[in-house]
């Protein structure tokens, strides 16, 4: 069976072409008379601090999760918190489950316990009208309900197109449990008319249908306007990979097809495509996409966007200060973010804005899509259709699998991996780390070797915000702070904080939370070369310079700085040093350094900061000279001092702060470092020169 998650990452902006003409709403955007002109930094009523009644609008997954978010919370103790639905809430990322006989109790989302345990009043019963100067909402039944904050969690409804004969008899939208339910009927019905079921979208759901579908012994077969499947999420090399590993029994793609209009027949409809015969279906199902279900609020007089979604803030609010927007139906900075993990993260941050922090933002990460087809499973991460300036772009392909590793300035920004891969994991933590990524990884990438030589898994050093669980948005922190709130094992970690419980694919990343860190293979001279080249440094700057003698019978070293030829001898010497040096800053554009370890390479760079050192007091007496000499000798000292604190650092701090202090004082040295080259030109042009 396929199970679908996805990420920040993949939210799209929605385009004026990918919507239906009729889909859009004249009047979304009017709003009331006289609201379209109001500027967004408006004079706000001011709401309580706590609000004491919370209404929440919509009761998906998304509302759901904001009534968890307030009774989780003890500032909310005396607050009311009443839920408008049309259906009890349920796990809507896996509703396809329901095509293959798991009952609609596997799916809810909580038992009838939770709601009267936390004090959360239900009501099934949809709001069809928003009063806000009175601040009441009005159910079907005309029900009112006052409000000090009101949320809408309305969710999307899905894009049924232009064709003729999209509401027939045998052709079904899948948004909704009544959708479910009405989809298994009728692919029963199939069944025992022998006839094939279409799916019409290549996207994210219409191959998770088409995969469950095919599970379910169906023949099926998915329609698409687009050359190759999930056109919005990766790029047409892949998108042909991907088609080519879809290809088996039973299952057959119509790509570029333009469905003309669906026929009812005697027996099923007949789906009639451009310049291709008709075929007969027994079931068609719709999954052309979803736009934000944003009626309700449009009518309110609340601004809307053109394209659908309520606008809202950085805290989710919309242009009344009362009224808020989580999930599939906002609209945030232009973007419709139509998934489960920002839908989470919204949810989390309006409840921390309604308990008074202050500082409270919504941010959306990016991460990426997943999809699990039978057999192939499919990860799309970051920037993965990145291209232009600087852009570097390695894949590897068999017949098995796709690989695609996107590289900017050294660092790794997106992938699409097809397939089995041993290595996802890796992958997943160079992106999330900012880990560097170079040619001689993306080469070996190119050959199909192993890309890490070292398998790093550990969530422990990911930065705090970055997505771990892709499914419900659990980020690395939370994991932690699980851990050490108590949460001594893998199962118990998961359960409060309900990473891994969707579609288990982050369950090796999570576990990665107890494994045995591996102490980080050292050399064992770096810390004493590092601490003798500090010392070096720290004498040169504060010591007095080397008098010069009277006569050179007294003191022969001097001679040293006296005598021209010693004099080249030493600066040529210590310039060669230091461009040996500089040898750690290409060791990933040249194949053969790239081999060497990393360590050792540390090791001999330390060497060379003593060396150099060395020699610039035998070429210089402690003297630090004037004017760019004195500016030479201060950036060799500093870079000094800064590479051999970069490899003391992490014998002292945190563990997890050892590496992003070590990342930064490590960009320090490096900055620097880079005045170094001009300075040194500068100074042997004066020597020989001037």
């Amino acid at each position: 069976m396929a199970t679908l998650t996805t990420t920040p990452d993949s939210m799209a902006r929605v385009r004026e072409e990918d919507l239906p003409r009729e889909s859009v709403p004249a009047e979304i955007g009017l709003g009331r008379e006289g609201d379209q002109a109001r500027p967004r930094d408006q004079e706000k009523r001011e709401i309580p601090a706590v609000p004491g009644r919370i209404v929440v609008v919509g009761h998906g997954m998304v509302g759901q999760r904001f009534c968890e978010e307030i009774r989780a919370r003890e500032q909310f103790a005396g607050s009311s918190l009443r839920v408008f639905g049309d259906e009890p809430p349920y796990d809507r990322v896996h509703l396809a489950r329901r095509l293959s006989g798991a009952p609609p109790a596997d799916l809810a989302l909580k038992e009838e316990a939770w709601f009267r345990d936390a004090n959360v009043t239900l009501h099934a019963d949809p709001v069809v009208q928003i009063d806000r100067e009175r601040a009441v909402v009005i159910s079907a039944s005309g029900l009112e309900a006052p409000y000090d904050v009101l949320v809408l969690a309305t969710g999307s409804q899905p894009v049924l197109g232009k064709i003729p004969g999209n509401t027939g008899r045998d052709v079904r939208p899948f948004r909704s449990m009544s959708d479910a339910e009405e989809v298994l009927a009728l692919a029963l019905r199939a069944r025992e008319a022998g006839l094939p079921v279409a799916v019409v979208g290549a996207g994210l759901l219409g191959l998770e249908l088409a995969d469950v579908l095919l599970a379910e012994g169906h023949s099926v077969h998915v329609f698409d306007a687009q050359p190759y499947p999930l056109s919005r999420q990766i790029e047409a090399h892949a998108g042909r990979a991907l088609l080519q590993g879809l290809v088996r029994p039973g299952l057959t793609f119509h790509m570029s097809a333009r469905i003309a209009q669906f026929s009812e027949q005697e027996r099923g409809t007949l789906v009639e495509c451009e310049g291709a015969p008709a075929q007969a279906f027994g079931l068609v199902v719709l999954a052309m996409g979803v736009r934000p279900r944003d009626k309700l609020a449009s009518a309110a007089g609340l601004t809307c966007d053109l394209f659908g979604g309520v606008e809202v803030d950085d805290v989710l609010r919309t242009s009344d200060p009362k009224i808020y927007a989580i999930g599939e139906c906002a609209r945030y900075r232009g973007f419709t973010l139509g998934l489960v993990a920002p839908g989470y993260a919204m949810a989390e941050v309006l409840a921390e804005h309604l308990g008074g922090r202050n500082d409270a933002r919504f941010e959306p990460s990016a991460v990426g899509t997943r999809l699990k087809f039978e057999g192939l499973p499919v990860t799309v991460l970051g920037e993965s259709g990145a291209t232009g300036l600087g852009v570097d772009v390695a894949v590897y392909q068999d017949p098995k699998s796709y690989r695609r590793l996107v590289v900017s300035r050294d660092r790794l920004i997106g992938a699409v991996v097809i397939g089995e891969w041993s290595e996802l994991s890796r992958v997943e933590s160079a992106l999330a780390r900012r880990d560097r990524v170079g040619r001689a990884e993306l080469t070996r990438l190119r050959k199909g070797e192993q890309v890490f030589r070292q398998a790093h898994l550990t969530i422990l050093d990911w930065p705090e915000t970055a997505t771990v669980c892709t499914c419900t948005g659990v980020t690395a922190g939370a994991l932690r702070r699980a851990r050490e709130a108590g949460c001594d094992s893998l199962e118990l970690v998961c359960q409060r904080t309900g990473a891994s419980r969707v579609c288990g694919t982050c369950e090796q990343l999570v576990a990665s939370l107890f494994a045995p860190v591996e102490a980080p293979e050292r050399s064992l001279w770096l810390g004493p070369l590092s601490i003798v080249a500090a010392l070096l440094a720290a004498l040169y700057l504060l010591a007095s310079p080397i008098p010069f003698s009277d006569s050179i019978q007294e003191a022969p070293y001097d001679a040293l700085w006296r005598d021209k030829g010693l004099k080249q001898w030493t600066g040529f010497s210590l310039a060669g040093l230091y461009l040996v040096g500089l040898l750690m800053s290409v060791r990933k554009r040249l194949r053969w350094l790239g081999r060497l370890r990393f360590e050792s390479l540390r090791t001999f760079h330390a060497l060379v900061g003593v060396l150099g050192l060395v020699g610039l007091i035998l070429h210089t007496g402690l003297r630090l000279g004037h004017g760019l000499d004195r500016g030479l000798i201060l950036v060799v000292l500093l870079g000094t001092l800064l590479g051999a604190f970069a490899a003391l650092s992490p014998e002292w701090a945190s563990e997890r702060e050892r590496p992003r202090l070590r990342r930064w004082v490590n960009r320090i040295h490096i900055y620097a470092l880079w005045p170094l080259p001009v300075l040194l030109l500068a100074h042997i042009a004066k020597v020989y020169f001037f």
